[in-house]
């Protein structure tokens, strides 16, 4: 889908009398908090639901890092959005990292029955990097990286998204803009919707 058949449909969708204009900018704009959302709605199905790997496929991309010399394993954190999995390899043994709160991490150190291991890796988020417990070799998984969306008329709308998830990310767009003008037809839906 082209980003002016995105600005024509919500067009459509809206076209009322008395409605106000809206600028491209803010229809764009609009779209990709909508698309955000969307992702966080959705991301818990990604390693359950096989629609959902479909849907987010062209999104997910797999990493590999490495320590620097302080077990710190650096990754730039501009370039994925949200974690999806993560796992530890040292030597040809590769495990699952749980990742804990930061002011969990000493406690559970400390706690004989929580102490981690090779088999159970205990890892904490922090300054564009994961810390890791016992330092292991590596560090991979797969992440959600951000998507890409068009802005000039002729451009795709979102690359990396399926045409039935943009056609829902148009409709959140055109049901946020309904609940910001006030329309009436919003309003029905929502009396209506909630009476049943």
């Amino acid at each position: 889908m082209k980003v002016s058949e995105y600005i024509y449909q919500v067009g459509e969708e809206m076209d009322k009398s008395g409605q106000p204009y809206f600028e491209k900018d803010d229809l764009l704009s609009r779209l990709k908090v909508e698309t955000y959302k969307f992702i966080d709605v959705n991301l818990p199905y990604v390693q359950f639901n096989q629609r959902a790997k479909e849907d987010f496929s062209k999104i997910t991309k797999p990493f590999l890092l490495t320590t620097n010399s302080g077990g710190h394993f650096p990754f730039v954190v501009a370039l994925f959005y949200r974690l999806v999995s993560i796992s530890a390899k040292k030597g040809i043994k590769e495990s699952i990292i749980v990742i804990h709160q930061s002011n969990d991490i000493l406690k559970m150190i400390e706690d004989p029955f929580h102490t981690p291991t090779e088999d159970e890796y205990i890892g904490e988020i922090y300054d564009g990097g994961i810390k890791c417990y016992p330092t292991p070799d590596s560090v991979s998984g797969l992440n959600i990286v951000h998507p890409t969306f068009g802005s000039a008329d002729n451009d795709e709308l979102i690359t990396e998204l399926p045409l039935n998830v943009q056609y829902h990310i148009i409709q959140s767009v055109v049901a946020s803009l309904m609940v910001t003008t006030g329309d009436s037809r919003f309003q029905m839906e929502f009396y209506q919707n909630g009476k049943q």
